[in-house]
């Protein structure tokens, strides 16, 4: 299996997980609703994520996805490409930004047309978005991007690129210490550093504010360090998976479903329901589903087809444009036609809407990326490994 297979299936797997995040917010927002028949609807979905079938719409394991992916990717892109910081920044910036503020003017701008505040028959997760005032500072925060905010105010799934944004500038540092030290001592230090983001998550309010918080971005950094530790050893990897059986394989990919359906719930039991400690039961399942993604010579079959990748082409869009179409709609026809079949609309729409929204502002800003790329200095420093 080459380089490029490898990446292409990751691409896949970024685009199954923008799938499960929408079906996440579809299931979202029909459990949000207020009225009784709906209600009995969220139980029964209740009932169903004690099952596999939680699988379908576990929008938080499936942003963890998101994380480890980008670590892998951007250890590859240091590794591969002689970028500056600076070009590497300008790179990164340009792919993830440009999108990101576009579909945020494009939500300002629909909640502006179509939202007088809070509806009524849906409940607070729903009415977090598009209900308080639109201001001037809420535009300035979203536009950095950098600082504490609220983040459902316009578009709630954007909180994980607040993440993204912090943890690629200081990525770099990421790479350095993955590359030249072995695999547990950059376990051993990301996770501590993880606990002290989630200690401080629950005792120091003024870091740990809502899903943007300082705290976040630190536990985060585990999870971008260990895709970035399955790149380093790609190739050690690609030939483990090359030598074991079918059989082992499935059963790999059993634990690691079993870890990645099942994980959050138990540390939840486990730990009264503290949001950053389910993640810790949720990465070992990621990580080996991205590694059978990426390393299995069987996973080539289901992951590099057409369908895969056009889901894997359209993911960033799909992931910023989806839950704005699910407010549009909600908003335009609640009280006029049932929300099961507004929810229904809200996916082909979804992806309707992220196509064009990726012919149109995604892959432009992939070409001017490229192009900040391609003015770079070389590197002349040189990294030993371990």
């Amino acid at each position: 299996m080459n380089a490029s297979q490898r990446i292409s299936q990751l691409d896949a797997t970024r685009g199954i997980a923008a799938v499960l995040v929408l079906l996440s917010h579809v299931r979202d927002t029909v459990g949000s609703a207020t009225l009784p028949a709906y209600q009995q609807v969220a139980l029964l979905l209740d009932k169903l994520s004690l099952t596999p079938l939680y699988l379908l719409w576990g929008g938080h394991q499936a942003v963890l996805i998101f994380f480890v992916l980008s670590g892998f990717v951007l250890y590859l892109m240091l590794e591969r490409q002689n970028l500056t910081f600076f070009g590497y920044i300008g790179k990164r910036i340009i792919r993830l930004y440009i999108p990101y503020i576009v579909s945020i003017g494009l939500a300002v701008m629909l909640n502006a047309l179509l939202s007088n505040g809070s509806l009524d028959g849906m409940g607070q997760w729903f009415n977090n978005s598009w209900s308080n005032p639109i201001s001037w500072l809420s535009i300035l925060n979203h536009v950095l991007l950098l600082g504490q905010f609220d983040t459902n105010q316009y578009n709630g799934p954007i909180w994980s690129l607040v993440h993204e944004m912090r943890i690629s500038i200081v990525f770099p540092l990421v790479f350095l210490t993955v590359r030249r030290f072995a695999w547990y001592k950059n376990l051993l230090g990301y996770g501590a550093l993880s606990i002290v983001g989630a200690i401080s998550s629950f005792t120091l309010p003024v870091v740990s504010s809502g899903l943007g918080s300082l705290s976040l971005t630190l536990h985060y950094l585990l999870i971008f360090a260990v895709g970035a530790l399955l790149a380093k050893h790609r190739s050690t990897l690609t030939l483990r998976f090359q030598t074991i059986s079918l059989r082992v394989q499935l059963t790999l990919l059993a634990v690691g479903l079993m870890f990645y359906i099942y994980g959050s719930k138990v540390t939840r039991l486990i730990t009264d329901d503290k949001f950053l400690i389910q993640d810790y039961g949720i990465l070992p399942g990621a990580v080996i589903l991205i590694a059978i993604a990426a390393f299995s010579p069987y996973s080539a079959r289901l992951l590099n087809n057409s369908i895969m990748q056009y889901l894997g082409r359209i993911s960033y869009s799909l992931y910023l444009t989806h839950f704005i179409v699910i407010l549009c709609l909600v908003h335009i026809a609640i009280g006029k036609v049932p929300l099961p079949v507004i929810v229904l609309t809200a996916i082909p729409m979804s992806f309707l809407v992220a196509t064009i929204f990726y012919r149109l502002v995604e892959q432009p800003s992939i070409e001017i990326g490229r192009g900040i790329g391609a003015l770079r200095f070389k590197r002349t420093d040189t990294i030993a490994t371990d």
